[in-house]
């Protein structure tokens, strides 16, 4: 009888495990594919070439120091790319291209028309993007889907191999700062809607961030210049100081010497004047 009871309440555990475990998965969210930033400048040719790689010199061994946020795509609704702290160089920095890349893979219709064969009703409209410090709105461009280099689907903002006009209205097509650079996007006609937790967010850094150069030592003699000058000025007043005592002593002195010598004169007067008295009484005398 006690067997019995004992199997009953370990079935009816196994039971609630396996129930909890089919929720928990259940409650996973689907990973359609994942998508970022990716970028070539001209001349320079340093780059991105896809998501979740790092980003590489001419050489494409020196890996270039910049911090990407791609994100998974979980279903339908607005998402945010970006790309931080690549110091590019100002005079070489002309765009090839800018664009959101995915994971996904693509296909040609009969048109040549891209389309993304995974998910074939999935469309992805960029909306606005920031650049140099500058807000731009995407709602007028006509950006595709296209293939990128590994025949994956990417939407390029800037493409200046063929691209006639720059979309933010510059001619130079130049990236002039290091500002970072963030592309939003929406995703529509897969067949959940976006987890909405933060949890889609992937944060990858590639090379290693410079290191602070130290301050040179002409800044640092420039930095003491006020306590050296303070520090002359004190010795000038302390000169001033000792040379102004050093005159009140003698002062005092050649003072202390002339009331010493007073006496001596009046006494040397005083004489006199008897010596003179007595000579005019012994002259009366004598008349």
């Amino acid at each position: 009888m006690k067997f019995k009871k004992v199997f009953a309440v370990l079935a009816a555990s196994a039971m609630a495990l396996a129930t909890m475990t089919t929720t928990a998965f259940a409650d996973e969210p689907t990973v359609y594919g994942q998508a970022g930033i990716s970028f070539q400048v001209r001349d320079s040719w340093e780059h991105r070439d896809a998501v979740g790689v790092a980003a590489f010199d001419e050489t494409g061994e020196a890996e270039l120091y910049s911090v990407y946020k791609d994100v998974n795509i979980t279903g339908n609704g607005d998402y945010s790319v970006s790309m931080e702290g690549w110091a590019c160089d100002w005079n070489e920095a002309i765009l090839g291209w800018l664009m959101v890349d995915t994971t996904l893979a693509t296909n040609k219709d009969a048109d040549n028309v891209v389309t993304v064969a995974d998910y074939p009703e999935m469309t992805l409209t960029i909306t606005s993007f920031s650049m140099d410090g500058k807000d731009y709105s995407a709602e007028n461009l006509e950006i595709l889907a296209e293939q990128n280099n590994s025949s994956l689907a990417c939407w390029k903002i800037v493409n200046s191999w063929g691209q006639v006009e720059d979309p933010r209205g510059m001619d130079d097509m130049v990236w002039a700062t290091t500002d970072p650079v963030t592309i939003n996007f929406t995703i529509a006609g897969l067949p959940t809607d976006k987890v909405t937790d933060g949890s889609d967010v992937i944060e990858f850094v590639s090379g290693e961030k410079p290191v602070d150069e130290p301050e040179s030592s002409v800044a640092e003699d420039s930095s003491e210049e006020p306590a050296s000058s303070e520090a002359t000025e004190s010795v000038e007043d302390e000169s001033k100081a000792d040379e102004s005592s050093v005159a009140a002593e003698s002062s005092s002195e050649a003072e202390k010497e002339e009331s010493s010598k007073l006496p001596f004169i009046l006494g040397i007067g005083a004489g006199v004047i008897v010596v003179v008295a007595a000579a005019i009484v012994v002259i009366k005398k004598k008349k």
